[in-house]
């Protein structure tokens, strides 16, 4: 268990770290995200500009909405590490029970997880290691199943277009240049 001093710091950098992300939310949606995106732009139609000026637009809005959905996040994390202060759960781990070093707490003071726990969580969030889409295309990039050993790879389609010649051959020089 944290002593009462670190406690104190450690709420202390929760309630700063909330202010600073409350100013960073307020100040992205002051800065044209609580608008359409008609309104932000300026412009009474689409239409007239080109494609490329509002595709940039749209990705420019998109980054910006994604900012602050994870500062959204990063508060309500704060928040809730500042609830565990308060109920004195704050430092232990919510997964295992175990104490969260500090070394952690000072990188990341909203962790709820030591470690250990933080690594298993993400863990189980990525059961998948290879893309579902192997599962159900043929090979070569997929898994050969039983018969299928036979099948035309990248080594025969090269074969088969080399039969017509190649940058080695005599027959593609041409020594007057008029190829």
């Amino acid at each position: 268990m944290l002593e009462q001093g670190r406690l104190v710091y450690f709420r202390e950098k929760l309630l700063a770290k909330k202010r600073e992300l409350e100013q960073q939310v307020k100040s992205m949606e002051e800065g044209g995200l609580h608008q359409s995106m008609r309104d932000s732009t300026g412009e009474l139609s689409f239409c007239d500009n080109h494609p490329a000026d509002m595709g940039n637009e749209l990705f420019e809005r998109g980054k910006d909405v994604a900012l602050r959905d994870q500062a959204r996040l990063q508060l309500r994390q704060v928040e809730e590490a500042l609830q565990r202060v308060e109920d004195g759960t704050y430092g232990r781990c919510q997964r295992c029970g175990q104490a969260i070093d500090e070394e952690r707490l000072e990188a990341v003071p909203e962790t709820p997880y030591c470690l250990t726990c933080r690594r298993e969580v993400e863990k189980e969030g990525r059961p998948r290691v290879r893309p579902v889409e192997e599962e159900v295309i043929r090979p070569p990039f997929g898994k050969l199943t039983g018969d299928e050993s036979a099948f035309f790879d990248g080594e025969d389609t090269w074969q088969t277009v080399a039969r017509f010649g190649t940058s080695g051959d005599l027959a593609d020089w041409d020594p007057d240049g008029e190829l």
